[in-house]
């Protein structure tokens, strides 16, 4: 196994963050952010309104797993889901 240190710029960490987030699963084994900056990104995003609006959507995500209204998936079973819509937008659109 091998260890990379990358410095990112401020600026850029969130479209890094989201390429990293968008690799293959388990291609990463640990992933470790230690900068001040990362941790007054959090704070500033813990006090903003996104937050709070993210943080009501995930309750309610929550609420409709837990009163039976939404059916949260085992990752096999999504990974199914997924792979059968893939291959019908595939077909669907095979021609174009």
């Amino acid at each position: 196994m091998q260890t990379i240190q990358l410095q990112i710029e401020d600026k850029n960490i969130e479209t890094f963050l989201t390429i990293l987030n968008n690799l293959k699963t388990n291609l990463i084994k640990n992933l470790t952010i230690s900068n001040a900056t990362t941790e007054n990104l959090t704070k500033k995003y813990q006090n903003s309104p996104q937050f709070t609006k993210d943080k009501i959507y995930f309750q309610s995500c929550l609420d409709d797993i837990n009163n039976n209204k939404s059916k949260l998936l085992k990752e096999n079973e999504y990974q199914t889901q997924i792979t059968d819509f893939e291959e019908k937008l595939k077909s669907k659109y095979a021609d174009n």
